[in-house]
């Protein structure tokens, strides 16, 4: 008597308490009467717990956001490239007539 979102210890519970109740009010104290009164609040406990338990349906989110620009890539000195050399790809420069890495001419 296991349920999955705790519907059924709810229910067992509820109906095992005010079956106790009912019992101990009409016969006096007995087996059956205690039984319903000591199982049920139990039952109604854990019922309760596993409710909180119950997973989050996804709500609807807005689409995600488009990525950030990339920043300015800096060269090795620090300032924005410029010019890629042709032969080693090293970032050079704006104003370089040759690459700092290699000496290859613009």
């Amino acid at each position: 008597m296991e349920g999955r979102d705790g519907t059924v210890e709810l229910v067992v519970g509820a109906i095992l308490l005010s079956g106790g109740v009912t019992f101990y009010l009409v016969f006096g104290p007995g087996l059956l009467s205690c039984g319903g009164i000591i199982f049920g609040p139990i039952l109604l406990i854990f019922g309760l717990l596993k409710t909180d338990r119950r997973p989050v349906l996804p709500m609807n989110l807005p689409p995600p956001y488009p990525p950030l620009p990339r920043p300015p890539r800096l060269g090795p000195r620090g300032w924005l490239s410029g010019k890629a050399c042709p032969r080693c790809d090293s970032s050079n420069p704006p104003n370089a007539m040759f690459c700092i890495a290699c000496g290859a001419p613009f």
